[in-house]
């Protein structure tokens, strides 16, 4: 459907070409009562780091400092995510790597 919103009054729309009703056909119930259900997109994706991180402190760090804007707030976090990424990266550095030999 080459639209805008692809949202559809199946009430009052029908096809242009044979003038049949729209049916919805996710989760659909078959004749023989078993529904069928369309798989997820291969496009789902798992939240980044960062996001999982504004996630869990936004509202500790809204809270500690009222007043702040949406903006101010981001920013706040995201410089504490970035300081966290350095420590874990410096951290990681820092480890000797362990070499096996036979």
């Amino acid at each position: 459907i080459g639209r805008h919103s692809k949202s559809l009054d199946t009430e009052k729309k029908r096809c242009g070409h044979c003038f049949g009703r729209f049916e919805l056909l996710v989760n659909r119930v078959t004749k023989s009562g078993t529904k069928l259900q369309i798989p997820k997109t291969p496009n789902d994706r798992q939240p980044t780091a960062f996001a999982l991180f504004v996630k869990d402190n936004y509202s500790t760090v809204k809270k500690t400092r009222q007043g702040l804007a949406h903006k101010e707030v981001m920013q706040l976090l995201g410089q504490q995510f970035s300081a966290i990424k350095l420590s874990k990266k410096t951290r990681d550095e820092r480890r000797p790597s362990v070499e096996i030999s036979d």
